[in-house]
């Protein structure tokens, strides 16, 4: 099963980014492997919040996610306005 984190709400956006970081960064989600988050493409935002999860997914971790440099995978769905 994959869990997608996907925000609805621009006023939402840094906190659901925030959360999804924070709870993947918890001993017990950690090495889960098949699990994303959503970024809306149409925001101005969107190219700085791609850029600032990839560093983060970068970043050495214990096991899992975030250990991209060692086979960890971070999902990414890029949706816009009607479509994906």
């Amino acid at each position: 099963m994959f869990v997608n984190v996907d925000m609805e709400q621009y006023a939402f956006k840094d906190a659901t980014i925030r959360i999804f970081r924070n709870v993947m960064a918890d001993d017990e989600f950690r090495d889960w492997a098949d699990v994303g988050i959503a970024i809306q493409a149409y925001l101005r935002d969107t190219g700085d919040d791609l850029r600032a999860l990839a560093d983060w997914a970068k970043q050495p971790q214990p096991s899992g996610l975030g250990a991209a440099g060692e086979g960890g995978v971070l999902g990414l769905r890029i949706g816009y306005r009607g479509a994906e």
